[in-house]
């Protein structure tokens, strides 16, 4: 079971229990795959906060294509995770956002504010820049407002599950 898996991994104090690798397909057909924050594994799946100005969010909703890695080898598991996207409701959306610190909510709103996501960076300075103006607009976590430009998505996915044998080299795949 997954939430066993990730329970166990949590409590191993495995590195990588609250992250997945999504993986996406280019306008020109090339797979990207780029690391990011799994907010939560529940029934109607699994939890992601995408920025809609972001890479992954453009190419997800151009053509559909998407699956999830997830590995937590502190108990030999890995998961690979194919589906489609829907909107998460906004409560939970909320219950999410509540979540964020003050720099992640900053650096949210920095994406649609200033710079979107992905983009290459002027310099460091000019990021630093930006940040500080937002601070000084949101001066504590509570004050800064949800972002409009981010996009949850929980993905109705399938599941394939990885068992890992004892000298941690082998898997049979099960469904």
């Amino acid at each position: 079971d997954i939430l066993m898996a990730r329970a166990q991994a949590r409590q191993r104090r495995d590195p990588y229990v609250d992250v997945c690798f999504f993986a996406t397909v280019s306008g020109s057909g090339a797979p990207e795959v780029r690391a990011i924050a799994l907010r939560d594994i529940v029934a109607q799946g699994f939890a992601l906060l995408i920025n809609a100005n972001s890479p992954k969010w453009q190419q997800v909703s151009a053509n559909g294509q998407c699956s999830l890695h997830l590995l937590w080898a502190t108990v030999q598991r890995q998961y690979r995770v194919y589906g489609r996207l829907e909107p998460m409701e906004a409560e939970r959306l909320h219950q999410y956002w509540e979540r964020k610190g003050h720099a992640s909510r900053l650096l949210e709103h920095y994406y649609e504010a200033v710079l979107p996501q992905s983009q290459p960076l002027p310099s460091r300075d000019a990021l630093l820049e930006g940040i500080e103006e937002l601070k000084q607009r949101y001066p504590n976590a509570d004050r800064v407002p949800l972002a409009a430009s981010l996009r949850p998505r929980p993905a109705d996915f399938r599941v394939h599950m990885a068992a890992g044998h004892t000298d941690g080299e082998l898997f049979t795949w099960l469904s």
